[in-house]
């Protein structure tokens, strides 16, 4: 994670840390819209590493309003082996919900917003009816799921370390 941490300094991040060892960055930077930054981001990965990734960004404000929302009743999480939140590099199609329940099966259960899936099942993910490779393709766009727990945990370190 060293090595992921160097080249977001050496991409001009400052305060930079990982978090967890699954590509989670938490850094700050205010001198570039999103798009420029998703771009210098990729390019200084693709140097480092000489493969490319799809690199998604989310503010403080948006993993607030992410982790806040609670789109599954108690008695739906009770039994639950997966809750986790899918984050979208771009803006979803609109029929997104319907793309998701054909992928999955009785055992899920689905809410979106325009860039992030909420998804809640009765397996755990590795045994869902579908792969996220799948999702990707179905949708057009690429996404990265994180356990609900784990994103709540990212948005409290980015809230101690702002």
């Amino acid at each position: 994670m060293d090595d992921l941490a160097a080249t977001f300094t050496d991409a001009g991040m400052h305060q930079v840390t990982t978090f967890l060892a699954s590509g989670n960055v938490i850094f700050q930077t205010n001198d570039c819209s999103e798009a420029e930054l998703i771009t210098r981001l990729e390019a200084a990965f693709h140097k480092r590493f000489e493969f490319s990734t799809n690199v998604l960004v989310r503010t403080l404000p948006d993993l607030e309003t992410i982790s806040a929302w609670m789109p599954f009743t108690v008695e739906e999480r009770a039994g639950a082996q997966t809750d986790s939140i899918g984050f979208a590099g771009s803006r979803m199609p609109p029929d997104v919900l319907r793309i998701l329940v054909q992928l999955g099966d009785e055992s899920d259960r689905f809410a979106a917003t325009e860039t992030e899936i909420h998804w809640l099942s009765l397996n755990r993910q590795s045994e869902a009816s579908f792969t996220v490779k799948q999702l990707e393709r179905a949708l057009g766009l690429p996404i990265s799921f994180r356990n609900r727990t784990t994103v709540q945990r990212i948005t409290a370190k980015c809230k101690q370390d702002s």
